[in-house]
């Protein structure tokens, strides 16, 4: 009788240990689905920023083509700096020679 009584508690015992695990295993398999929600989450949030970027990207690479094909009339000042250069070289052959 006392054999059966300690079959039961054991049985009892193994049981309680094999649900504890089962629950554990549970509770650890809810917490890594939470983090693949969070990561798919920040993935399709990157993904939205990378095609953002990338429309960004391409409108002012247009606009940077656009611009290279357009000639620039030169600024007043860009016209005497450029006078200024030209006097510049000018001078600097004329001392080469002295």
């Amino acid at each position: 009788m006392y054999e059966l009584v300690s079959l039961g508690t054991q049985y009892s015992e193994a049981v309680v240990a094999f649900s504890e695990r089962v629950q554990s295993r549970s509770r650890g398999k809810e917490k890594l689905l939470e983090e693949i929600d969070g990561l798919q989450m920040c993935m399709r949030k990157s993904n939205r920023e990378i095609v953002e970027l990338k429309q960004q990207n391409k409108a002012l690479q247009s606009l940077l083509t656009s611009a290279v094909r357009l000639p620039n009339p030169l600024d007043k000042d860009d016209t005497m700096t450029e006078e200024k250069l030209k006097q510049l070289k000018e001078e600097a052959r004329l001392l080469k020679f002295l």
